[in-house]
């Protein structure tokens, strides 16, 4: 890029939409995590188009989607007590 100030405010964008990834995880209002999950495919899909690291880019998008979706973020706990099996 030969324009210092779109290279400058693309390299906040990133630093600003990496540092917001855990807090968008870990936030229960979802279009936080949308905008969020957004922005991270838009970058990624920018990195592989202007530098050309398509495998990059593609595992990125496919590690943000798997972070993202509502599975990922619930930890399987033990079941309750009515799903459990008995013995009687």
């Amino acid at each position: 890029m030969s324009n210092a100030f779109l290279t400058t405010a693309t390299s906040c964008f990133t630093i600003f939409i990496e540092l917001a990834l855990p807090y968008a995880i870990l936030s229960a209002r979802s279009w936080i995590r949308k905008a969020s999950t957004l922005a991270l495919k838009g970058m990624h899909l920018g990195i592989m188009t202007c530098m050309g690291l398509v495998c990059f880019g593609l595992l990125m998008i496919g590690a943000v989607q798997e972070t993202m979706t509502p599975a990922a973020r619930t930890s399987p706990g033990p079941a309750p007590a009515s799903e459990r099996s008995g013995g009687g």
